[in-house]
């Protein structure tokens, strides 16, 4: 993941004490990689009473986009009908326009994952409360920014697509 990658920079490394590291890699990977948000529902069960989804290649990708991505919104109609209505994932759903996103759930997309724009909002904040010169290091003191900024994230995501309260 990202941070682990982050936390080996010595130009990052050099705000902590050799013992914060591991705790603080820990929480950024259970804050970045880890969070996942749910469009509509987590976990649906298959006639078999499996649960499932399907990923899905529409115009996505993971990573950072050099132009703006075109989700092919058909193709999901007709993957979601092919398949008799399976769940579709969008894995790379990071940098889409929100009018894409909207459409792509419409269309039969139930899961979307962020890790991209979850790692950078947290990096981000970790920067910024580096960058200030009374910053603590102590840990609590140290996660409010970055921890924030995540919440703010995730709450802006269940907001544009109306899923606030429905888990």
């Amino acid at each position: 993941p990202a941070i682990l990658t982050l936390a080996e920079d010595q130009n990052f490394r050099r705000y902590f004490k050799k013992y914060q590291l591991p705790a603080l890699t820990n929480i950024g990977t259970a804050f970045g990689m880890g969070l996942i948000i749910t469009t509509f529902m987590a976990g649906l069960e298959s006639p078999s009473g499996e649960s499932f989804g399907l990923a899905v290649l529409i115009g996505n990708a993971h990573g950072h986009y050099k132009k703006e991505p075109k989700l092919d919104i058909e193709r999901v109609k007709a993957i979601r009908q092919a398949t008799g209505g399976i769940p579709l994932v969008l894995h790379g759903g990071s940098g889409i326009p929100d009018e894409q996103v909207k459409a792509a759930v419409a269309a039969g997309v139930r899961k979307m994952n962020i890790g991209t724009d979850v790692c950078c909002t947290f990096a981000e904040a970790t920067l910024e409360t580096l960058q200030d010169e009374n910053h603590s290091l102590a840990i609590d003191v140290f996660m409010k920014k970055p921890i924030a900024a995540i919440k703010m994230l995730a709450l802006s995501k269940m907001k544009l697509l109306d899923a606030a309260g429905k888990a």
